[in-house]
């Protein structure tokens, strides 16, 4: 054979090699092709399912496209996140411009990582499965990160919903729980989402927690198995965190050592770790229960699923298959536009353009045509519906499976989700269902047989902007945007009192004479005529009069409230703990519990922006005010923080608590206070949401938002 053929074989033989890489797929490729290369992170028990997952959106993303002038194909390439090399790996696709897009990391302590080293970039990170509160909050306004699963809340609430099956007569209300979590250390530095929410869910469940238990390493978690063991009793119930697959089989591992049978069982909830083949092929035991991320059962995804791999789906593989096929029609979209590609993201899911194609490839074969002709269909995956939060670009609702195991198989039980999903449950309707019977569920059902209110007659609105200076340009930007906001609501303008200095719009610094701003994009939110009293020239005394409608000559406008009419208070300035700034002065907590406790008044919402501002809700619920609800921008030993920056006038806009306040109340005006706590709370970044005073108030499920905020 010539010495050119030779080569030429060769050549082409390196190149077959190259192509059949088992860390890179792709589709076939034409000369009408425009490829994407995407880096996809998974842990080496995910990498095998994933690559077969991938193999199969591939092949259904080319069979779509066939016959259009304009192709796209991902080139995957796949990085096992466990390996000792994953941050440097990480840095460099970071910076490198060949990668398009980011699929994972999985574990959210290594997305939080990557999302770090992508804050400052335009290039987008698809992110299946983590699901940390505290990751998800943190990055709550990076407009490249798309979750594609809902934050912790909503799996912790699976878990106390599958608390239910053990209820038993009697059990119910005496069930103790415990939890066995990993640390913070062990977890990248991020406090485990059951940590962090689990009192909160056993308050409003009505539930006992026995005892918390972080482990740092393997030989922690098993003497913390050992001393579980000794001090459970007949109710005991444990709620299991495991940090990977290792600490899942030590925990079962232990248990056997232990010979937990003999010791009369356990009963143990697992979250969604402890579902992956590596585990349930190696375990003791087969009592285990727990829940993990599905496809939506209507999608039929789980059912082809099966019938394709003769085996079924596993904890967010129905999210990364969503993921791929996001950025397949965001690439053709972004061709047919001219769009950057997480631009291109963001119109593909907010696209209303009629109802798109299922995930099928008949189905796909119609919005790839559609969105190479300019149109934006209403698209759905089959992990959820597409629809994303405007705040933090996380999906609104996600499918959990409840699994029991059998013959070393996850064994579907339910489904539950808050996203209307047709063939799930709502885990707070589940576990009401089956323990209203036994739990005392006044929390949601009795609170008002308690607590009685008359028929709402008037609403009434205090805003104080309690600091002043260009530097403190954001809360009195807030004060007006929010008095805007109650005017488009209804309220009446001689019903909203406005303490502000006023001493912005016409400040040497301001580059825009008359105008404030609390967006960047925004519009003017400034009014000249709304102030009714300037915060130097209102002394904190003269506040009381204001409150319980002592008019005079220098208080020609006050709250003339009666016992049958609503107020809502919107406080926003510096706080120190102990105390309110005020100008120049300070208020501390108790001289404001007693103020506002004299408002004549059906219910007071008091929403505070301050620093350390949850040391005034503690202050309410010693003084125990009836009626009388707090909503604090931080817990009692932390600042709240500011937000949207403005470089060109050196301030900031506006305050992260009163931003996701105003975006919720924008959304969903008439949620109740519960849905609306849990929002905020598990969306702000840097400080922690707090709800106070709440059992003197009423029943938070039933009790709405629309009490203040939807004026008929």
């Amino acid at each position: 054979m010539p010495r050119n053929s030779l080569l030429s074989l060769l050549f082409v033989t390196l190149l077959c090699l190259c192509a059949c890489s088992d860390n890179s797929f792709s589709a076939k490729s034409d000369v009408n092709t425009q490829n994407f290369k995407v880096a996809v992170m998974a842990t080496t028990s995910e990498m095998p399912r994933w690559k077969r997952s991938a193999e199969w959106a591939l092949e259904n993303i080319e069979k779509a496209q066939a016959g259009l002038d304009q192709k796209v194909k991902l080139q995957l390439e796949f990085k096992n996140q466990d390996d000792a090399d994953i941050d440097s790996y990480m840095e460099k696709i970071a910076h490198d411009t060949d990668y398009v897009a980011i699929v994972g990391p999985t574990q959210s302590d290594k997305a939080y990582r990557m999302a770090e080293l992508l804050k400052q970039s335009t290039k987008p990170i698809l992110s299946p499965k983590s699901s940390n509160v505290e990751y998800q909050r943190t990055f709550a306004n990076m407009p490249n990160l798309w979750n594609l699963v809902e934050n912790d809340f909503m799996l912790i609430e699976s878990a106390f919903s599958h608390l239910a099956s053990f209820s038993i007569g009697a059990f119910a209300e005496k069930l103790e729980l415990t939890l066995l979590a990993p640390s913070s250390e062990l977890n990248g530095n991020l406090v485990s989402s059951y940590v962090d929410w689990l009192g909160f869910m056993a308050e409003e469940f009505d539930l006992k927690i026995d005892r918390i238990f972080l482990y740092n390493d393997e030989t922690e978690l098993r003497t913390l198995v050992q001393n579980y063991l000794d001090r459970k009793n007949q109710y005991s119930v444990l709620l299991f965190e495991p940090y990977n697959d290792k600490m899942a089989l030590a925990f079962d591992d232990e248990l056997y050592r232990q010979d937990v049978v003999s010791r009369g069982g356990i009963r143990v909830i697992c979250s969604s770790n402890f579902v992956s083949d590596s585990i349930v092929n190696k375990l003791h035991y087969d009592f285990y229960r727990g829940f993990d991320l599905y496809a939506r059962p209507e999608s039929g995804f789980a059912q082809a699923y099966h019938e394709h791999f003769n085996e079924g789906i596993l904890n967010g593989e129905a999210h990364f298959f969503d993921a791929l096929y996001i950025l397949a029609y965001a690439a053709s979209y972004s061709i047919s536009s001219g769009l950057e590609l997480n631009e291109s993201i963001r119109a593909v899911l907010e696209g209303r353009d009629g109802v798109g194609g299922d995930w099928m490839v008949a189905g796909m074969q119609e919005n790839f045509l559609a969105l190479q002709n300019g149109h934006l269909p209403d698209l759905a995956g089959v992990s959820s519906s597409w629809t994303f939060q405007n705040r933090d670009n996380s999906v609104s609702g996600s499918v959990y499976r409840g699994w029991n195991i059998a013959n070393h198989k996850y064994v579907t039980n339910d489904f539950t989700s808050n996203d209307n999903s047709k063939h799930s449950v709502n885990p707070q309707d589940n576990w009401l269902e089956i323990f209203k019977a036994n739990v005392d569920t006044s929390f949601f059902n009795n609170a008002d047989t308690n607590i009685s209110y008359a028929d709402v007659s008037k609403h009434w609105a205090l805003l104080v902007a309690a600091s002043s200076g260009w530097a403190n340009y954001r809360f009195q930007a807030d004060i007006f945007a929010f008095y805007q906001k109650l005017k488009k609501m209804g309220y009446d303008d001689d019903h909203i009192i406005v303490i502000a200095e006023d001493d912005l719009v016409n400040h040497e610094q301001n580059p825009y004479p008359g105008e404030l701003f609390v967006r960047l994009d925004g519009g003017n939110v400034y009014e000249p005529n709304v102030i009714d009293y300037k915060l130097s020239s209102l002394d904190p005394q003269k506040m009381k009069d204001v409150l319980t409608g002592k008019s005079s000559k220098s208080l020609p406008k006050v709250i003339q409230a009666k016992s049958t009419d609503n107020v809502f208070v919107f406080w926003s300035g510096h706080g120190i703990p102990g105390y309110l700034e005020y100008g120049k002065n300070k208020i501390s907590y108790e001289q404001i519990i007693s103020l506002i406790k004299q408002i004549p008044h059906r219910k007071v919402l008091v929403a505070v922006e301050a620093c350390y501002s949850g040391g005034l809700g503690e202050t309410a619920e010693q003084a125990k005010l009836p009626g009388i609800i707090f909503l604090t921008a931080a817990s009692p030993y932390e600042t709240s923080k500011a937000d949207e920056r403005n470089e060109e006038m050196g301030v900031y806009l506006t305050n992260s608590f009163t931003r996701g306040f105003t975006e919720l109340l924008n959304e969903a005006p008439d949620a109740s206070l519960r849905d609306m706590y849990i929002e905020i709370a598990s969306k702000i970044s840097g400080s922690h949401v707090q709800l106070y005073n709440v059992k003197n108030y009423g029943n938070i499920y039933k009790e709405t938002m629309g009490e203040f905020f939807v004026i008929k």
